[in-house]
């Protein structure tokens, strides 16, 4: 603490922050900065997209490398099963809809 402007009534306390603790306010200010920089940089449509197509890129590598060891007629008997489900589930909600 240090007393300022020499008249003791009008005198005010002043907090001094020690080097390391402006040192970390100044630290968590810049990090601050830059999350917002980088949240706003994120929002960008092409970016989204970007990020959207190489997440699905990634996920498709995957399928691909794990469906390498599947015979075709049993994966094909997969897709098919899965595309049945997903159909039915579909109208379901369909109808539920409708009704």
């Amino acid at each position: 603490l240090l007393l300022a402007f020499g008249n003791i009534k009008k005198a005010r306390l002043l907090h001094r922050p020690s080097p390391r603790q402006g040192e970390w306010t100044l630290l968590n200010h810049a990090v601050l900065s830059l999350q917002e920089e980088f949240s706003r940089f994120l929002e960008v449509p092409f970016i989204v997209e970007a990020v959207k197509w190489r997440v699905f890129e990634q996920t498709l590598a995957e399928v691909r490398e794990h469906a390498a060891a599947i015979p075709p007629d049993e994966l094909q008997a997969m897709i098919d099963e899965a595309t049945t489900a997903v159909r039915n589930e579909m109208r379901e909600e369909l109808s539920k809809k409708d009704a």
